[in-house]
């Protein structure tokens, strides 16, 4: 369990990387695609993944004008990875073009934070909000994306249906070439599982993974020595289904983390964490001030 602040909130920005990752993946001119079965198939892969990097570009930079809620759920578990201890957090994000989101805490447990409370989580998000922004200033340029595809090599899995649609099933597995960079690279590097992508609108719908060895965490959170293998995530995403926000748009609605991390001079430890992500709402990006109002 995180039961510092600063932690929690750390760990989170580090795990929405991912959720961007699949909203709104990308994909290098190296990355290597295998299929297995692309000699009976007509299916273009190649061509495929060009049109998601393309739409998930796009995706991308349009929900930096969409703020959100985020319900973060942590789960201390034991051995038979039965539930211990439950806690519950409700914070509104607010996108930034560079880096992860502001997030506010509006409640814990389901108990509305009181006024003073909320009021000096408001300060604090109004804070760091406008530090961010005069970073973002400084700094003229876009970021490298995170890319699972960049860092990954895929290879044609099947023909599917999910939540009643046609899916393509990629399986992706470590490229043995790439050289990552950052923290967030090293973590996704690391990862094998399955990621499921309707052909039609050319985003991924699902995303499984699993890491497949030990993966030093520091730099991400500043919290666990490593990661163990055995250490999964589930991400998804849907079209937002507000009749008041434009057709087309998706977002991330769910990312599930289950966790075996060894503290230094510690145990084992056993987590699950749950986050949804719900009520996408527009709002000034370029706002000095965040609103008052969501």
């Amino acid at each position: 369990m995180l039961h510092n602040s600063s932690l929690r909130r750390a760990t989170l920005r580090a795990l929405l990387l991912i959720a961007v990752a699949l909203v709104g993946t990308t994909i290098g001119a190296q990355s290597q695609l295998q299929s297995d079965a692309q000699s009976d198939t007509k299916l273009d892969i190649p061509s495929l993944i060009t049109e998601v990097e393309n739409k998930g570009k796009e995706n991308t930079s349009r929900l930096l004008g969409y703020t959100f809620r985020l319900k973060h759920i942590e789960q201390e578990l034991n051995d038979k990875d039965e539930v211990k201890k439950e806690t519950s957090y409700l914070f509104q994000a607010f996108p930034l073009s560079k880096g992860n989101p502001v997030l506010m805490l509006l409640s814990e447990n389901g108990k509305d934070l009181s006024p003073q409370r909320l009021a000096k989580e408001k300060a604090k998000a109004n804070k760091e909000w406008r530090k961010r922004k005069l970073e973002i200033a400084g700094k003229p340029g876009e970021p490298e994306p995170l890319s699972f595809l960049r860092t990954s090599e895929f290879a044609l899995l099947r023909s599917d249906r999910y939540k009643d649609r046609d899916v393509i099933v990629l399986r992706f597995k470590p490229r043995a070439d790439f050289r990552p960079t950052k923290d967030a690279e090293r973590l996704v590097s690391k990862l094998e599982g399955e990621m499921w992508i309707d052909p039609v609108e050319k985003i991924p719908l699902k995303l499984e993974a699993r890491l497949v060895e030990k993966f030093s965490l520091g730099g991400l959170s500043g919290l666990f020595a490593s990661l163990r293998p055995g250490w999964a995530l589930v991400l998804e995403s849907a079209p937002l289904s507000d009749k008041s926000l434009p057709n087309g748009l998706w977002a991330a609605n769910r990312l599930e983390v289950y966790s075996l991390a060894k503290p230094l001079l510690s145990k084992t430890v056993r987590s699950r964490q749950k986050n949804e992500f719900s009520d996408y709402k527009p709002f000034d990006k370029d706002a000095d001030k965040l609103p008052d109002n969501y």
